[in-house]
């Protein structure tokens, strides 16, 4: 069958029709507009919901990932205040330490008591604080290494590994003159002093570079290193 064919047919089915005929094909045409118009709009009221949907979502998580950055950021403000406390406090025993160390007995040059037993008496008492100083330092250290930076915490360990020879000492010779060093000689009367003087100069070198290092973090807190790790302790 030709085109024409089909044509002709379609031809005699709508006269056959009549009016009535083009009646119905120009109402279908209107309802397909009708129902294609009434689809689009509940498409787009469709869209329009999911959309309103998907942003309460995105704000919601939005929210909740900011209020979990700020909870974050302030935890990491007060662990970093509190750290800057311990390094205050760590600090505070370096320097009563380093005091103590100064005042405890060394050849030369003495300002005070003129009786040798008041002077005796004297050097006990200094070498006794300087015992304690050095407890109550390394006591603190201890305890609170993981609240302390693993660089700072190494150097104090390190600092303190001199003061300990040093409270040893001081233990066994707490007036290391006269009697107390007759047993040594001229010699190991010297050398005692000589060790115990080169002890303070590496001492206070060591404070120095911890008060640098303690400064330097002070001063530019946003590359403050939280503590994360227990340091090591010194043999």
């Amino acid at each position: 069958m030709s085109i024409k064919d089909v044509l002709e047919i379609c031809g005699a089915v709508i006269a056959s029709l009549g009016g009535g005929g083009l009646i119905v094909f120009g109402l279908s045409g209107y309802l397909g507009k009708v129902w294609a118009d009434r689809g689009l709009q509940n498409l787009r009221q469709e869209h329009a919901k999911l959309n309103l949907e998907f942003q309460h979502q995105l704000d919601l998580v939005s929210r909740r990932t900011q209020m979990e950055l700020d909870a974050v950021a302030h935890l990491r403000k007060l662990k970093m205040e509190s750290e800057f406390e311990k390094l205050r406090e760590l600090w505070k025993r370096i320097a009563a330490l380093r005091e103590a160390f100064w005042a405890i007995p060394k050849a030369g040059g003495f300002i005070g008591p003129a009786d040798p037993e008041e002077q005796k008496a004297h050097w006990k008492r200094m070498s006794c604080a300087f015992i304690e100083r050095y407890n109550d330092a390394i006591q603190f250290l201890n305890e609170e290494t993981l609240s302390i930076p693993k660089n700072i915490a190494d150097e104090s360990y390190a600092l303190f590994k001199i003061a300990q020879s040093e409270a040893a000492r001081a233990a066994l010779y707490p007036h290391p003159f006269g009697d107390a060093m007759a047993m040594f000689g001229d010699k190991g009367f010297r050398e005692f002093h000589d060790a115990r003087d080169k002890n303070l100069r590496d001492f206070v070198d060591g404070a120095d570079r911890l008060q640098v290092m303690m400064r330097q973090l002070s001063e530019a807190p946003e590359t403050f290193p939280l503590a994360t790790e227990r340091s090591r302790t010194p043999a």
